[in-house]
């Protein structure tokens, strides 16, 4: 939680910058004080945590299975791939224009 001091005319003014999740972070504004730009950087970490554990995106059933088949294909072998695309399609069949957030919780 680095705060960085900045000497103006006016004084030192403070600013804060950092990084969260291999996400890049800083302030938009500069501080009078060093504790009131602490608490906005508390403020910003604790906005970006939120966001990192529930994200907001509405996502379909297929960009989601699209996603999990990318990851299959570079971790797996050919045969569990192929199997699972095959599974895959099938099951959009029936669910390809599913919201995530719609689906029901127990399959």
């Amino acid at each position: 939680m680095p705060q960085y001091r900045r000497k103006l005319k006016k004084g030192l003014r403070w600013y804060y910058s950092g990084q969260y999740l291999e996400q890049k972070y800083h302030s938009k504004f500069i501080f009078l004080s060093k504790t009131e730009c602490a608490q906005a950087e508390r403020k910003k970490l604790q906005e970006l945590d939120e966001q990192a554990r529930s994200p907001r995106q509405e996502m379909k059933i297929r960009t989601l299975m699209e996603y999990r088949l990318d990851e299959i294909e570079t971790k797996k072998s050919k045969d569990y791939y192929r199997e699972n695309r095959r599974y895959f399609k099938t099951a959009l069949k029936n669910w390809d224009g599913l919201m995530v957030s719609k689906s029901p919780k127990q399959w």
